[in-house]
């Protein structure tokens, strides 16, 4: 069976891990990207991949940014602006010709995920929305992924949201890098110095100083999802991401939902693939390239 090597790079964090052609995840494996230039991450991704190169069948990336990919091209990259307008498949062309290398919009990616080994397998009409450094995720429509004129479709995250604490962009309040810079500033800390999963296990365990920022962490995202309900009118809304690991997660943003006037919550659901979901589609994406 063909094996293949699979990098989702993110703002925080670069996940890798080899995949079969069926979707079965092996030596799933991770790098700090936080604070690096993204020159040095594709060299790291690089030297991973020239490791291996005699027993890998081809190479597929799930990327942050806007992705063209059919060119193989990031078009814009906001975590690692020396990326804009960047040929990663002409550069790794350069490197391993032998390889086919394919990269995909990291939202796109869990689309793709969930309608191959996901919640989405039998539905025409649903959206993906991955919380990770910041929000994410895509569109499938009728039977499509959806793109967008500008191939921007899933930008999520630049959407303004309302919470408490006033208008912000939903990055701001319901990304966990924002989550993270607020709380830091509550602290008077460096942001490096706390983690996401710090703050919501605090939070878990009765730290109530948290109260506001995790209250807007999930009252933005209830009402973005109530406005992307009745915008789109979707079959499922699907969330993937580290912070739907904890039981708490949709309970919370249930009882957020119902502030805004969504009480029927039957249609959103959390990712089986977790945080896996881009790892995941990016394979797809590489197999039916």
């Amino acid at each position: 069976m063909a094996w293949y090597l699979v990098f989702d790079i993110g703002a925080t964090s670069v996940k890798y891990c080899w995949m079969n052609e069926i979707g079965q995840i092996s030596a799933f494996n991770n790098f700090s990207s936080e604070g690096k230039d993204g020159s040095s991450i594709l060299e790291s991704i690089k030297e991973l991949i020239l490791q291996n190169k005699d027993k890998v069948s081809g190479v597929a990336i799930s990327s942050a940014g806007i992705i063209d990919s059919t060119e193989g091209k990031i078009i814009k990259s906001g975590a690692f602006q020396d990326l804009q307008d960047k040929h990663i498949k002409n550069w790794m062309g350069d490197i391993v010709p032998e390889l086919k290398v394919t990269i995909e919009n990291d939202g796109n990616c869990a689309v793709y995920a969930e309608k191959w080994l996901g919640e989405a397998k039998e539905l025409d009409n649903f959206i993906s929305i991955s919380i990770g450094t910041g929000v994410g995720g895509g569109i499938f429509l009728n039977g499509k992924l959806y793109r967008g004129s500008e191939l921007m479709t899933g930008e999520f995250g630049s959407i303004y949201t309302q919470s408490m604490s006033g208008t912000s962009k939903l990055n701001s309040i319901s990304g966990i890098k924002g989550v993270r810079r607020r709380y830091a500033a509550y602290l008077g800390i460096e942001m490096e110095e706390v983690s996401g999963e710090e703050i919501f296990y605090k939070y878990g365990q009765g730290d109530y100083g948290l109260d506001r920022i995790v209250s807007d962490f999930y009252s933005g995202l209830a009402l973005f999802i109530s406005n992307l309900h009745f915008i789109i009118n979707p079959e499922r809304i699907i969330i993937n991401g580290g912070i739907t690991l904890s039981e708490t997660f949709l309970p919370m943003l249930t009882s957020h939902l119902k502030l805004y006037g969504y009480n029927d919550a039957s249609a959103i659901c959390i990712s089986p693939l977790k945080n896996r979901a881009n790892l995941v589609g990016a394979l797809y994406y590489h197999l039916n390239e």
